[in-house]
This record gives structure tokens, sequence and C-alpha cells, in this order.
């Protein structure tokens, strides 16, 4: 649904207008062994496949009880915003008393452009593999694997490579993980490669680091032209 703000711009609506819409999973399942406490939220689904049903709704709001740092004991709530920075406005205001820790917000529509900055500016961190801007925790916004390759010099990167797998939250901190991380005899950097698929930032930040985006296999390319084709 598209709606205009009193200034006549714009703005993408995922449901009716409404201001919020709640669906507020209050109820826990508590373990018979060991007392795991999770909520009956839909965290089990946070690997960025998300319901058509649940995709009307904007954004997802996850909440958990204290002393679970965000990886156990979660809620979740459903809300309906402009864009990702009053989805975050609108998750705090409804976050229940008991949900201490404010955990992660989804964009269960779809990143947008804004996503990435706004998750920033709010001190959250931006996992591109299931749309969600990250407070706390490591469960419920997963990171992505990267692959680093490396080569002997002397080979400009078409022979004598060599490859490590990492996991990150974006291109850019995997780009730094794969240098840090660069065997000491392989010194030359060659490729950063998107195991989990392309991102909307991904070819942005590929560039921002010097080197040419090959959507062909999701490569960000340093050096060479045998390990990232065009």
């Amino acid at each position: 649904m598209i709606a205009m703000n009193s200034s006549g711009i714009t703005q993408r609506l995922h449901a009716p207008v409404r201001s919020v819409l709640l669906a507020l999973a209050l109820s826990v399942m508590v373990g018979a062994c060991g007392g795991s406490v999770e909520g009956e939220g839909i965290d089990e689904g946070t690997t960025g496949e998300v319901s058509a049903e649940l995709a009307a709704v904007s954004y997802i709001c996850g909440y958990a009880l204290p002393g679970y740092g965000c990886n156990n004991g979660r809620t979740s709530a459903y809300v309906v915003a402009a864009d990702l920075n009053a989805a975050i406005g609108a998750c705090r205001a409804v976050q229940p008393a008991a949900y201490s820790d404010f955990c992660y917000v989804i964009d269960a529509a779809g990143a947008t452009p804004t996503d990435v900055t706004q998750c920033s500016a709010a001190a959250g961190s931006w996992r591109a593999g299931n749309n969600c801007c990250n407070f706390k925790g490591s469960l419920s916004c997963p990171t992505r694997s990267y692959t680093c390759g490396y080569a002997l010099p002397g080979y400009n990167c078409n022979n004598g490579r060599s490859s490590k797998i990492i996991s990150a939250t974006d291109l850019t901190s995997a780009i730094a993980t794969c240098h840090s991380v660069q065997p000491a005899a392989y010194s030359d950097f060659c490729y950063v490669i998107d195991g989990a698929g392309a991102t909307q930032t991904d070819v942005f930040q590929c560039a921002e680091a010097s080197a040419s985006w090959r959507a062909g296999n999701n490569c960000c390319n340093f050096k060479g032209s045998v390990s990232c084709p065009n």
C-alpha cells in the first residue's frame, strides 16, 4: 500500500493503514530439561524465509527475558511502520515489561535502501541474511558465510591460490576478517565471495573497498581474472 506523508512524500506501507498492529505472543514454553525458555514468536523462522501472511506485516520486533542474552527466552511482536527507524521506535514502545532485553527488528517485507543506515544510526548491526537489525544476541539474526581467496606471490591470483571460509555480518566486515586471517605465505589478496548470495549492499561495499563486483558468482574481486569471472 502507498501512503502520502505530511510533506507529500510517498512512503511504503505493507498493510492497511493503521499506526501499529500488534500480535504479541507472550506465552512461553518451558523445556522439561534444564528449564530452557523460548517465546512463541517466530524466532524459529529467522533464516530469511518469512511466510506470505507475516510479510503483510512490515516489521517483526524481538525481545527476550533477562539473563538469556537474547539467545533464548524470546518473544516477538509485529508492527506496521513507514521505515525501519519508525519501526524501531514502535517496537520499543510496545516492548513487554517482562521481556526487558531488546533483541532485533526484522524488515519482513524485504530490505530497503535506508535499512542499513537507519539500523546503524540506532546502534544496531545490520544482518543482510535475513533483513535484520540486530541489537543483542547471535541466534535471531545469523551471520553470513563468505569465502576469502588468496594466492602465492607471482601468480597474479590466477594460480597458486588458497582460500578460507569465514562468517561475517556483511561484505565490509567479511573483507576485514579475510584480511585478518590471511596466511603470510599467500600475500596476494584475490577475492571475497558472498556464499549466501548477493545482498543489496554488496555492490557498493565492494566498490568502497576499491574492488570490482562480479555478479556472476557474487564475488568482490581484488586481483586476477580466474577466480571471479565476469
